[in-house]
């Protein structure tokens, strides 16, 4: 935001996440992945892998944290793609 002399002001907004709040968006995509799959087509699946892997990369830099059942299902889908070996 700038003031009326075209000077930044600051906005009070943080530049960093907190740890908990990082800690409920883990939980909220794993939810909404977890619901997705549940409503989606058998043939709609790797849609929804697919879309999951690329925004949790995305928000989190790497797949750490990822409960063993939903890091199985990353896991497998990279491997049909070829991206590593079979699991």
């Amino acid at each position: 935001m700038r003031d009326q002399r075209g000077a930044v002001r600051p906005t009070g907004r943080r530049l960093h996440r907190s740890r908990g709040m990082t800690m409920n968006k883990r939980a909220s995509l794993i939810q909404a992945l977890q619901t997705e799959m549940k409503r989606a087509a058998l043939g709609t699946y790797p849609a929804c892998i697919d879309s999951f892997a690329r925004l949790w990369d995305y928000e989190f830099g790497s797949f750490d944290q990822l409960p063993p059942e939903i890091e199985r299902l990353v896991a497998h889908r990279a491997a049909e793609l070829g991206w590593m070996d079979d699991v």
